[in-house]
């Protein structure tokens, strides 16, 4: 799940470098991350 989290941040990058998306908005995407990272370790299975 970290690995598509990765590529997740790699593509928001590539859209700001294309132009596509002119502005990253960090104070809204981090805190996703942080919970998408959260809930996975939460519901990994053992």
């Amino acid at each position: 799940m970290l690995g598509a989290g990765l590529v997740a941040v790699g593509i928001i990058f590539l859209l700001k470098n294309l132009g596509i998306m002119p502005t990253i908005a960090w104070d809204i995407i981090w805190p996703i991350i942080l919970m998408v990272v959260g809930l996975t370790l939460i519901f990994k299975k053992k």
